[in-house]
């Protein structure tokens, strides 16, 4: 509630929408969400990159380290959502034609189907609730009416983006398939982020090494991009039934957390105090 009253209210809004609500339309979202298998279909059609780097990895789970000690049926509670072992999959970089940017909180789609943006179907539930509460609603088939025009991105807007942990945990992370891509492609994409970002989140990006001139400050309107790049961080898979979400691989975490530390490495990054990243 230290950030205002309607920052608090709209924080409580989206936990109720994603905890009840959502669940209830999240079918409805995933028979428009378009999985891994069918952006290689996409690919392969269109003579475009669709490819997973790095190796698959399996970790070991340990309940958490707690100030005060987990009870048994904690413990057991907990090992029975999470096991005692997670697989991780294979990041993915796939670079799809022809793809649009409708609304602040939902996916990028095409010919009416969503891309994946690394996040459960429950949460894309979310955004799009969230979306039609504030006035904006997504059309049932995505044709023309596209009025900006981006010719090769990855996008770091969609539900949560200004949020600070999910900035980190779900959009930053994507930017490392973005790095892949540009390795390994002659294509250096623009990054689209939301419009007038907070100052930390320009930070942030400096920091991952993304300069100012990659960036495009999304302006909210449909906006067409010719090459829109997917790219997806190793992820487990998600299972509602447990209450297990999509963990991201550490290796994406290590990734991150060194880039970030050379972008700041003996600089300020901003006018103001220093940042503190954890």
């Amino acid at each position: 509630r230290s950030n205002g009253l309607r920052t608090f209210l709209k924080t409580v809004t989206r936990h109720l929408l994603h905890r009840y609500a959502a669940p209830r339309v999240r079918n409805r979202i995933d028979r428009r969400l378009l999985n891994q298998a069918d952006l290689a279909r996409i690919c392969e059609r269109e003579g475009s990159t669709c490819k997973k780097y790095d190796d698959p990895i399996t970790c070991r789970l340990s309940p958490p380290t707690t100030p005060v000690k987990l009870s048994e049926s904690n413990r057991r509670q907990w090992h029975r959502t999470f096991g005692e072992e997670i697989h991780i999959d294979r990041p993915l970089a796939a670079l799809i034609p022809d793809g649009s940017l409708l609304q602040p909180d939902t996916n990028p789609v095409r010919d009416g189907m969503f891309l994946p943006i690394g996040m459960s179907g429950r949460q894309v539930a979310t955004g799009i609730l969230m979306s039609r509460l504030e006035g904006h609603y997504l059309p049932a088939v995505i044709s023309s009416g596209d009025t900006e025009y981006v010719d090769t991105a990855i996008c770091l807007t969609g539900p949560l983006a200004r949020n600070y942990y999910h900035w980190f945990n779900n959009y930053l992370v994507r930017l490392r398939g973005y790095e892949w891509f540009t390795e390994h492609t002659d294509t250096e994409p623009s990054v689209i982020i939301p419009s007038d970002p907070s100052r930390w989140m320009e930070d942030s990006l400096r920091a991952v090494g993304i300069p100012d001139d990659a960036w495009i400050q999304w302006p909210d309107q449909r906006t067409h991009v010719d090459n829109y790049l997917v790219s997806i961080p190793g992820l487990s898979p998600n299972d509602d039934t447990t209450g297990r979400t999509q963990l991201t691989s550490p290796e994406t975490y290590r990734w991150l957390g060194s880039r970030t530390r050379k972008g700041i490495l003996g600089a300020n990054t901003t006018s103001r105090d220093r940042r503190i990243y954890v």
